[in-house]
């Protein structure tokens, strides 16, 4: 059977090879990572449908006509009539506007959820919701050989998944696809979203994506048109806001959709956009201390209202829960004194700013400079040099360590009430600032630059981006001070270079700041919202909350 499916798919690719000789159009563009993918997808379905058939699991019956009962008595006929009325069942929501809303209530339905009736709000989205699934589908079916091979000849999906040619394995190794739209084929699902839109505010929907692409590079499939490779201008704010409320809330997603974005401002309206609330906050804003988690998802959002890319962000660990220095069993050299180790470490923030320079990211840079007592910073242009980083802050014009340790002799702890020992020692650097970019095995982690520049980085942020940056980390001038301070005070520093704020930073006075950003970055980035349908958005503001949030 195994070499019967072999024989199957090259004779299903020999036929893709013969139809797209005569139809260039067809041809699509597809990397070594989509074949990877395909080739996984493949051998997850294979025996899938045997199982769920030996399992007796029911599908919903079809609301728009069963394929006929028949009255066979072969049983090779009467499975195939089953698995076809199974398929029907399945795929019926694909065949039409009506058939994709009556399964969609019948799920609402089911899980107890109230489905509302003659609701122009319920009318418009239930359609844009199956234009968008139709071309996703679409696209799984024109990329995947056999399945494309399958739909030649075909007219409509109710021709498609009905024929003879499609069997139990096809349907579920198009599911493999259809079930994943967060995943390997999200770009397909992202240029679905926007001709989905676009086919909305058409006469005549079905043929809506026809022509917002190069008409040389479209491809008629089943009722409607596709084009073969990516859509390449940049991804609107109202397609981010229904990618993310169709695919839902996910944690560690973030990275993902740095590969649907081809420029700089596309990333920064991914991280607005998810930043109110359809996006969860990432990781590393994530800590025991409620107070401190709130300041950092809050400051993390504003980085990214302002055009600050965040990328990661390290606070540091005390040593033993213990502020000050530590007491050693190394022996003096002074009479009554003892050996006292000392060690800084340091949060820090690793993010971008836009590869080109402009008013704002040369002020963000330039207030990050001109506080060494509050920041420690390295920028580095990608595709430079790593000699030629630039680097600032209070150790003679250069950047503090991240982490570094001395040892030094001083009477007990005893001696001291309540003032930490006090001594003079030679700082051994264990982590410089340089290391969090360009550290290499040799020194036990990785840099980022370091991590990002090999094959295997999947998961880091910036893995997928198509674009050039500039990286930079911005270290705490503050040893041993929990991190949330830092990104806070970062945060404080894109608000004063955006003209949101001025002064020295105070709770009150980032409130006020962060919600007239907010306000008006919203207000930007919301405006294609129709309110009849969205109804509209509000803010709750951080400058009506008494609260004083801080985190030592």
């Amino acid at each position: 059977m195994e070499n019967a499916n072999k024989a199957l798919e090259k004779l299903n690719k020999r036929a893709v090879e013969l139809y797209l000789k005569g139809r260039p159009e067809a041809e699509w563009e597809r990397t070594p990572e989509d074949e990877e993918i395909l080739r996984q997808s493949k051998e997850n379905s294979e025996g899938m449908a045997s199982r769920f058939f030996e399992s007796g699991s029911q599908l919903p019956r079809s609301s728009v006509g069963g394929y006929p009962e028949g009255d066979s008595e072969d049983l090779i006929e009467m499975q195939t009539q089953a698995q076809k009325r199974a398929i029907l069942s399945a795929f019926e929501w694909l065949f039409d506007v009506e058939s994709g809303e009556n399964l969609r209530k019948f799920m609402k339905e089911s899980e107890g959820i109230e489905y509302p009736t003659d609701s122009v709000v319920e009318d418009h989205f239930q359609r844009l919701q199956y234009y968008i699934q139709c071309q996703y589908a679409r696209r799984i079916i024109f990329n995947e050989p056999t399945l494309f091979n399958k739909s030649l000849g075909k007219v409509s999906f109710r021709d498609f998944f009905l024929s003879d040619d499609l069997d139990i394995e096809g349907c579920f190794l198009f599911m493999q696809f259809f079930g994943r739209p967060d995943e390997f084929p999200l770009p397909w699902f992202k240029d679905s979203v926007y001709e989905g839109l676009h086919m909305m505010r058409q006469n005549a929907p079905q043929h809506g994506a026809a022509n917002i692409g190069d008409t040389k590079s479209r491809v008629f499939i089943l009722g409607g048109w596709i084009y073969n490779h990516a859509h390449r201008n940049s991804t609107s704010d109202e397609v981010w806001w229904h990618l993310f409320k169709m695919i839902g809330p996910q944690a560690k997603t973030e990275n993902r959709y740095v590969r649907l974005c081809d420029n700089y401002e596309d990333m920064i309206g991914m991280l607005s956009i998810g930043g109110m609330g359809l996006l969860p906050p990432p990781a590393f804003c994530k800590f025991d201390n409620e107070n401190a988690q709130l300041i950092a998802t809050a400051a993390r959002m504003h980085l990214s209202l302002s055009g600050v890319v965040t990328a990661d962000f390290i606070s540091p660990q005390k040593t033993l829960g213990i502020d000050g220095p530590l007491p050693t069993t190394k022996r003096p050299q002074s009479r009554g004194n003892i050996v006292w180790a000392d060690m800084e470490s340091r949060g820090y923030l690793f993010g971008a700013i836009r590869y080109e320079e402009d008013r704002f990211s040369e002020a963000f840079l330039q207030e990050l400079r001109s506080r060494p007592d509050l920041f420690q910073l390295i920028v580095y242009r990608q595709g430079d040099p790593k000699s030629k980083v630039e680097e600032s802050g209070s150790d003679n014009g250069k950047a503090l360590p991240a982490f570094r340790g001395r040892q030094f002799e001083a009477p007990p702890w005893w001696n001291f009430s309540n003032d930490p020992p006090q001594g003079r020692g030679n700082w051994e650097t264990f982590r410089s600032a340089n290391d969090i970019l360009f550290s290499t095995k040799k020194e036990k982690i990785l840099g980022y630059i370091t991590t990002l520049e090999q094959t295997r980085s999947a998961g880091w942020f910036f893995h997928f981006k198509k674009f050039p940056v500039r990286y930079f980390v911005v270290l705490d001038s503050v040893p041993n001070r929990h991190g949330a301070n830092l990104i806070r005070n970062v945060a404080w520093a894109a608000l004063r270079a955006g003209e949101y704020a001025t002064g020295e930073y105070t709770t009150s006075k980032y409130y006020k700041a962060s919600d007239k950003l907010f306000q008006e970055k919203a207000a930007q980035r919301l405006s294609w919202m129709d309110p009849d349908l969205h109804g509209g958005w509000s803010m709750t503001k951080m400058a009506d909350s008494d609260d004083e949030t801080g985190v030592d």
